[in-house]
């Protein structure tokens, strides 16, 4: 069998650009993929624990980590930039999701890429798409505002007292 690929949703893609405080947002739409990224001037080690404190705190739980720009360094090339993919899953709503489609299993576990570039470190995400299947909106919104929220938690500059708050 041959599997057949249609790449004429990428020519319109729409991309909005927002500046923030903690760094640029950019949120780029397709028909298959909705992407939002920030970045911030934080060191990459002080950005990756924040994601981890950010991800529990909104009662996910990180499944792995790939470590890709280490592997890369110990390959050979130790001046390779740091990037990193996080997994993670909030359980209860994945079985909900997943009761509404099993076309969902294809966008879990949520998944974070950080790297560095140019003195910044960028978080990315690729958001749950709406498939159009019945109840699934309120759920779908409710992931992505999550996905959201916790890479801007990720690239605050944290207090003691703004961490107790969330």
């Amino acid at each position: 069998m041959r599997a057949q690929y249609n790449f004429g949703h990428l020519w319109c893609a729409l991309c909005v650009a927002v500046l923030f405080s903690c760094g640029t947002v950019l949120v780029a739409w397709s028909a298959e993929t909705l992407v939002y990224r920030v970045s911030t001037d934080k060191t990459y080690e002080d950005v990756m624990e924040d994601l981890s404190f950010s991800i529990s705190s909104n009662n996910y739980r990180q499944t792995s980590r790939n470590a890709i720009g280490h592997a890369i360094q110990e390959r050979g090339a130790p001046n390779f930039e740091e990037a990193t993919v996080v997994h993670f899953c909030n359980l209860e709503l994945a079985r909900k999701l997943l009761e509404v489609s099993r076309d969902y299993l294809i966008h879990m576990p949520c998944r974070v890429v950080i790297w560095e570039a140019e003195n910044q470190v960028f978080l990315e995400a690729k958001l749950v798409p709406d498939l159009g299947k019945a109840n699934e909106t309120v759920l779908v919104d409710q992931i992505n505002d999550t996905l959201i929220k916790i890479l801007n938690q990720a690239t605050e500059r944290w207090t003691a007292e703004n961490k107790l708050n969330q």
